[in-house]
């Protein structure tokens, strides 16, 4: 559920299928009713998630992720295939303030991009004008139909003609 911009989010969510019985606040702290007093409830560590264990009514105890609880109480209406990102880069701060929707094709993209891939630039070598830009050599080649070993080849001025061209007959450069 996306909350107005004009009014301030309620500092705490009962979280859906459970009937009350456990809430979550803004700062992403999951808390348990218990008769008169309320536990905190901290879960354990699973990879890159925390799990939680809950009750429902019936008695069955489901584990559920902090990333669930957090899409299914204050992000309701996403449609399946978005994610919640932490925009600090902190996966132990789930507050909502630091959750952003994102889709899953690009939450990879930002986390499994490697630091040292290079641009590479397509070039027509007849008028010089660059035709496309990606964003690594193994990018290139995908799109290319060519191994990446290929372009970077082509980019190092490794194992081509005197013309410079690569075997498709376009220039690789790296992106300055």
């Amino acid at each position: 559920m996306i909350f107005p911009k004009d009014k301030p989010l309620p500092e705490h969510i009962d979280i859906p299928g459970y009937e009350g019985k456990y809430y979550v606040c803004l700062d992403g702290t999951v808390w348990h009713r218990w008769k008169t007093t309320d536990t905190q409830m901290f879960g354990h560590k699973k990879g890159r998630n925390r799990d939680l264990k809950l009750t429902d009514k019936t008695g069955k105890v489901t584990c559920r992720t902090m990333s669930w609880i957090m899409k299914h109480t204050y992000f309701r209406d996403l449609p399946p295939d978005m994610v919640l990102m932490h925009r600090n880069g902190i996966e132990r701060d789930w507050s909502v303030h630091n959750l952003k929707p994102i889709s899953r094709q690009e939450l990879g993209r930002k986390r499994y991009r490697s630091n040292s891939a290079r641009s590479v630039l397509k070039i027509d070598p007849e008028t010089g004008e660059i035709l496309a830009a990606y964003s690594s050599s193994r990018e290139a080649g995908r799109k290319n139909h060519c191994s990446y070993q290929t372009i970077l080849d082509a980019c190092n001025m490794k194992n081509v003609r005197r013309t410079g061209m690569a075997p498709d007959g376009y220039l690789y450069r790296w992106e300055a």
